[in-house]
């Protein structure tokens, strides 16, 4: 019986922080699939030489595992334990700077305090949209890279900007604009004005790319009378 991956090589050498990882239990005995073929797991540790160490149950079903993992910047050991049978994965997550990147940007209207709306007892705070957003646009990086990769032409993505820290960067746009003036304009309108706003601003940059996402929080009851 062994641990095989289907979709990376090993080891393996990426430029983006959040890696999908496919596999199959291989080989395995008839006594076995009857045990743990409809549903059962696997442990797996994700460790970075000796400051950094994350054991969690994998699930299986049929004997095949599909998880996601955050690498950190440098050489990656993920190992994995089924029933005793064990495999490792190396990855290494080669951090380099580049000049020409994506830039996230939360956009906030000149009347709005940028919370989001979400369940009592929830963080709607803009630093957790924000945070939000970063795990948001690394998961469209990796699948980019899944995609291209099961197209033949190689695992590639775009690069987002990062902080000195290696973490994905966001920023915060406050802009000119009011909630009911957002509402108002078309889809194609809102981002003109949005990309002015932003080439005049300090997050301006001619090699970069961005993404934005407008907070626009419209209060529909304001709009009724009350008879």
């Amino acid at each position: 019986m062994r641990i095989k991956f289907t979709n990376i090589g090993n080891p393996l050498r990426v430029d983006y922080p959040v890696l999908i990882v496919k596999g199959i239990i291989e080989n395995f005995s008839q006594d076995v699939w009857k045990r743990f073929g409809e549903k059962s797991f696997m442990l797996m540790c994700h460790q970075r030489e000796t400051d950094y160490k994350r054991c969690e149950e994998i699930p299986l079903k049929k004997l095949e595992f599909k998880f996601l993992v955050h690498l950190l910047p440098g050489s990656n050991l993920i190992s994995l334990d089924f029933l005793g049978v064990k495999d490792t994965l190396n990855v290494l997550f080669d951090h380099k700077p580049v000049d020409y990147k994506v830039r996230l940007v939360y956009v906030v209207c000149q009347d709005s305090d940028g919370e989001f709306q979400g369940p009592e007892g929830e963080d709607c705070s803009i630093e957790s949209a924000k945070a939000r957003i970063c795990l948001g646009a690394k998961l469209l990086q990796c699948i980019t890279a899944e995609t291209l990769w099961e197209a033949g032409v190689g695992r590639k993505t775009f690069r987002l900007e990062t902080n000195a820290e290696g973490g994905v960067e966001c920023h915060t746009l406050r802009v000119n604009l009011s909630t009911t003036e957002c509402w108002k304009m078309t889809g194609e309108k809102l981002w003109e004005n949005i990309g002015r706003e932003i080439m005049l601003s300090n997050i301006r940059d001619e090699k970069i790319k961005y993404i934005g996402f407008v907070f626009a929080r419209y209060n529909f009851m304001n709009t009724f009378a009350v008879q």
